[in-house]
């Protein structure tokens, strides 16, 4: 999800799976009146949410901003038969990272059950 389809996704009011974990902050005066803003201006979405949405769009754009690394390993070819090689950059470090807590998170869920 991006920040453009952020909108639709509060009208439509999908919250997805959650974890147990809290991640508590304490925001700067401007970041909170905006995040006040939106809960007023979306009562169908708490702050909570508010702020996990904006977290994970956010983080989905980061991901694409992660610089591509070329290795050594061609994985295909292009349009052109031009080869194109493995990223060895942050994003599959980033996306090996990801799914080695999201694994954890998960079993946390399992275990609480």
């Amino acid at each position: 999800m991006n920040i453009q389809t952020l909108l639709g996704h509060w009208q439509a009011s999908y919250h997805g799976k959650r974890t147990s974990r809290s991640f508590p902050i304490e925001l700067p005066i401007d970041e909170a009146a905006k995040i006040l803003a939106l809960a007023e201006m979306y009562p169908d979405q708490n702050q909570a949410q508010i702020i996990t949405d904006l977290l994970r769009a956010a983080l989905n754009e980061l991901e694409e901003y992660f610089p591509y690394q070329a290795g050594n390993r061609q994985v295909t070819t292009d349009e052109n038969g031009d080869p194109i090689y493995e990223d060895v950059g942050l994003t599959p470090k980033f996306l090996r990272l990801s799914n080695k807590y999201r694994k954890l998170l998960e079993d946390e869920i399992k275990e609480s059950t």
